[in-house]
C-alpha cells in the first residue's frame, strides 16, 4: 500500500477531483489523502468550473510514482476537464 496525497487550489468556483471514477474530496475540502494498492493502474481526472481567467491547480505530492502538478487559467467557457494515468 502507498499513501495518495492530493491537494487543489481554486480562486473560485468549484472543482471535482476523482480516482477512477470516485470522487475523492468532501464538500468544501481542497485536500485528501488515502492508501492506493501497489502495482495497480489509476485515472485521476478533474471536472472544474469556474470564472473566465480565474487560476486553478492540481497537486499530487505523494507517491513519487504518482507526482503531478498543474496551473491553469479556466478558459472562456468557464470550465475546464482533464486527467492523467499513473502506476504504482
Amino acid at each position: 500500500m502507498e499513501k495518495l496525497v492530493v491537494s487543489a487550489f481554486l480562486e473560485e468556483g468549484r472543482i471535482k477531483l476523482l480516482l477512477d471514477g470516485e470522487e475523492i474530496f468532501n464538500p468544501g475540502e481542497l485536500h485528501t489523502s488515502m492508501e492506493l494498492k501497489s502495482g495497480e493502474n489509476y485515472c485521476l481526472h478533474w471536472f472544474v468550473q469556474a470564472r473566465f481567467k480565474s487560476v486553478f491547480s492540481i497537486t499530487v505530492s505523494s507517491p513519487s510514482a504518482a507526482e503531478f502538478k498543474l496551473t491553469q487559467r479556466i478558459g472562456v467557457t468557464g470550465k475546464e476537464i482533464g486527467g492523467y494515468y499513473f502506476k504504482l
